[in-house]
């Protein structure tokens, strides 16, 4: 969060660490196919507009690899609670915004 990360791409996510990306604000992206996973290089090049606004637990996206020219889906997989909390920018933000002073 502190050095200007804006999402986390991965094949999956151990629980608590999914938890400590949405607590620091940061979106939990995994794809859709795992298998995609092994397209991307570091430094790799992507365009992708992935929304923790869609309705539903699962939000699916396109992500094009622009390097390659080739398209992956993204899976974004949150509990609403975790949708609130990453909405509003992080755990801290959201208990500002939600616990009465």
């Amino acid at each position: 969060m502190f050095l200007g990360v804006h999402l986390v791409l991965a094949k999956s996510f151990a629980r608590i660490h999914l938890d400590n990306l949405v607590n620091s604000g940061i979106p939990p992206v995994t794809f859709a196919d795992p298998k995609a996973y092994d397209g991307i290089q570091q430094g790799t090049a992507s365009g992708s507009r992935t929304s923790s606004r869609q309705s539903g637990t699962k939000a699916r996206r396109p992500s094009e690899n622009l390097t390659r020219g080739t398209r992956a889906a993204l899976r974004v997989s949150l509990r609403p609670y975790q949708r609130e909390v990453l909405l509003a920018g992080g755990g801290i933000r959201y208990v500002h915004l939600h616990v009465p002073r």
